[in-house]
């Protein structure tokens, strides 16, 4: 019964302390937001932004030159 409540001890006092680190792993800054967090309003303007450059692709009749239309907007945006 000793062993049992020393392990369930140092595993208390392990997690105890696991939350401790891994708070101060980022720092808080009150004033400051995050460079990549994105608003919703944010996120929708790219996604209509993404769909009219791909409808822009859809216009063209060689298959080779929309190809590269395509990857060359989802390297813009991100999605290559």
């Amino acid at each position: 019964m000793s062993k049992l409540l020393s392990l369930l001890a140092a595993g208390t006092l392990a997690l105890a302390t696991g939350g401790f680190v891994i708070a101060a792993d980022e720092p808080y800054n009150a004033g400051q937001t995050r460079q990549s967090e994105t608003t919703p309003g944010n996120a929708d303007q790219k996604a209509a932004e993404y769909l009219a450059a791909l409808k822009k692709c859809e216009v063209i009749n060689i298959a080779g030159e929309r190809q590269k239309c395509v990857d060359a907007t989802k390297k813009k945006y991100g999605l290559m």
